[in-house]
C-alpha cells in the first residue's frame, strides 16, 4: 500500500486537511477491501474444514461398522487358539484345531 503525498505545496490549513481527509478516506477503503477478502479467504476455509470433519467422521463410522461385524469371526478363532494351547500337550492332536491365521489381517 503506497500513500503519495500531494503533487504541489500545501499552502493552508484546509488543504491540509482536505490531503488528510483524502488519504485518511483511501486507507480506510483499503483496509475494509482487504478485510472483505480475507474473510471470503477464512469463509471459504471454514466451508472446507467442515466438509474434511463430516468426510473424516463418515469414515470412522464405517470402519467401526466394519470392526464390529468382523468381531465374532475373530473372537470364534481365538476361543479355538485359546482351547488348543490349553490343553495338555501330550492330548493335543494337530489334526483337530486347524485355525487360519490369514483371516485376521
Amino acid at each position: 500500500m503506497e500513500v503519495h503525498p500531494p503533487h504541489g505545496p500545501i499552502h493552508s490549513v484546509k488543504e491540509f486537511l482536505v490531503h488528510l481527509l483524502a488519504i485518511t478516506i483511501g486507507l480506510l477503503i483499503a483496509l475494509g477491501l482487504e478485510a472483505s477478502v480475507e474473510w471470503v479467504h477464512h469463509h471459504r476455509l471454514v466451508q472446507e474444514a467442515r466438509e474434511n470433519i463430516f468426510r473424516e467422521i463418515r469414515d470412522n463410522e464405517r470402519n467401526v461398522a466394519e470392526e464390529l461385524n468382523a468381531l465374532p469371526t475373530e473372537k470364534s478363532y481365538l476361543r479355538k487358539t485359546l482351547g488348543t494351547v490349553s490343553e495338555p500337550l501330550s492330548q493335543r492332536r494337530t489334526d483337530r484345531y486347524k485355525i487360519d491365521y490369514s483371516v485376521l489381517g
